[in-house]
């Protein structure tokens, strides 16, 4: 469209495997003969299927996709059952026991408010400060599914993954050993403040978060 290269600065980054329903982007553009709401329609007409443009829209010239984005918010998808289904395979991870979702929930509020996330982020991560603000964090069921919800002011390099892998994880160890909520909080509590990678215990590769 416009001739020559045109940087585009996106909201943030996701890891691979996520789907992005409502990302943000900006950029500068010298074609002032086309309104915004046009640019919809010719970049839709340029772009892959599965990437769409829903919105378009003037801005400040000093706006900022990244860095005046005050909040992003995850959702992450769990089916369960002895069969994977087969039709959302690519947007939910799959588990075969069913987990207690008052123990979920209770390790889903101790990460509510600001702390260091280094636990569960990736060692390839390059943030300078792993400090984030989390607004929301919470399990509910949806059908057949369990949702996990999270919005923060910013998230780490496989945070989102990490946070729910090791929440299952204790979630299953709390059920086989016979204890409580309270001891699935302390156990999160504990990985958390020790900011040690190695203590969320969750992995990358196959089926897992």
């Amino acid at each position: 469209m416009h001739g020559h290269p045109v940087p585009v600065t996106g909201a943030g980054r996701t890891d691979a495997g996520v789907h992005a329903l409502g990302q943000a982007a900006g950029f500068f553009t010298d074609l002032r003969s086309i309104p915004a709401e046009k640019f919809v329609l010719a970049l839709n007409k340029l772009l892959p299927g599965d990437l769409r443009i829903l919105g378009a829209e003037d801005a400040e010239a000093d706006f900022h996709a990244r860095f005046d984005a005050s909040l992003r918010r995850y959702r992450y998808f769990t089916a369960f059952g002895t069969a994977r289904p087969a039709s959302d395979r690519r947007f939910e991870w799959h588990r075969v026991h069913r987990p207690s979702l008052k123990v979920l929930n209770a390790m889903a509020a101790v990460i509510l408010g600001e702390h260091d996330f280094s636990a569960f982020a990736s060692a390839k991560d390059v943030s300078r400060s792993r400090s984030r603000f989390v607004h929301e964090s919470s399990f509910w069921a949806e059908g057949e599914r369990v949702v996990y919800q999270v919005a923060a002011n910013a998230f780490l390099w496989r945070m989102v993954r990490s946070l729910v892998g090791t929440m299952y994880l204790i979630e299953n160890e709390i059920k086989i050993q016979g204890l409580g909520v309270g001891e699935a909080r302390n156990r999160m509590r504990c990985i958390l403040e020790s900011r040690d990678r190695k203590l969320a215990r969750t992995r990358y590769r196959g089926r897992n978060p």
